[in-house]
C-alpha cells in the first residue's frame, strides 16, 4: 500500500515536468513547420540556424550559448529575429526568449517602413486591390 502510495505521489509531481517538455517540443515542430512553409523567403537562414537558435535561446549552458552566438553575425540574427516576430510565432513564451536571446546578443536591423512616400503609396495600393477585389 505505501508503495503505491508512494508511486502516485511520485508520478503527481513528475506531469508538470512532462507538461513543459511536451510544450517545448509542441513549439519546436510547430516552428520547424511555418519555416518549411516560408522559408523560401529568407536569403541568408537555413533550417539549421532555426533550430540552433532555439537551442541556444533555451539552454541553461553558458558555453553552448556563446559558441552559437559566436558562430552568426548581425544580418543573420536580423533574418532570424524577423521570422521569430512572424504573427504566427508570436505570444508564445517560448518564442519570446528567442526573440530575447537575438535581441540582447545582436544588433539587430529594425526593418525600413518606406516613411510617409510609402505609407501614401500603400494606402493607393490598398484602394486599387480594394476596387480590383470586388471584380
Amino acid at each position: 500500500m505505501k508503495k503505491k502510495i508512494l508511486i502516485i505521489t511520485l508520478i503527481l509531481w513528475m506531469i508538470p515536468f512532462a507538461s513543459y517538455a511536451m510544450e517545448e517540443n509542441d513549439y519546436r515542430i510547430d516552428v520547424e513547420n511555418h519555416f518549411r512553409e516560408v522559408g523560401n523567403e529568407y536569403e541568408l537562414i537555413d533550417l539549421h540556424f532555426v533550430l540552433y537558435t532555439m537551442d541556444a535561446a533555451f539552454t541553461e549552458k553558458e558555453n553552448i550559448r556563446n559558441e552559437w552566438t559566436n558562430q552568426i553575425d548581425d544580418q543573420i540574427a536580423s533574418e532570424l529575429h524577423d521570422f521569430f516576430s512572424n504573427d504566427e510565432l508570436t505570444g508564445s513564451d517560448y518564442n519570446q526568449q528567442v526573440l530575447d536571446y537575438l535581441e540582447q546578443n545582436f544588433e539587430i536591423e529594425e526593418p525600413d517602413d518606406g516613411g510617409f512616400f510609402a505609407a501614401i503609396g500603400n494606402f493607393f495600393k490598398s484602394i486599387f486591390n480594394f476596387f480590383a477585389g470586388l471584380f
